[in-house]
């Protein structure tokens, strides 16, 4: 009986194993995903400044 999860993994066959290695990519592509979206950016790191967009109707 596994006692850890990777003695779980290391008794895998090879297509379960190919299976758990890509589930931990695509985990690992979405946490860093998440990380860039919820982590204010570096100073001295570029960040877009490009201008508002202007109002569709002038204001009077």
């Amino acid at each position: 009986m596994p006692n850890t999860l990777q003695d779980f993994i290391d008794n895998l066959d090879e297509t379960d194993r190919q299976e758990v290695d890509r589930l931990k990519e695509q985990f690992l592509a979405e946490e860093a995903a998440y990380q860039r979206r919820h982590t204010a950016p570096t100073p001295g790191t570029s960040v877009s400044t490009r201008p508002l967009a202007a109002s569709p109707t002038p204001r009077k």
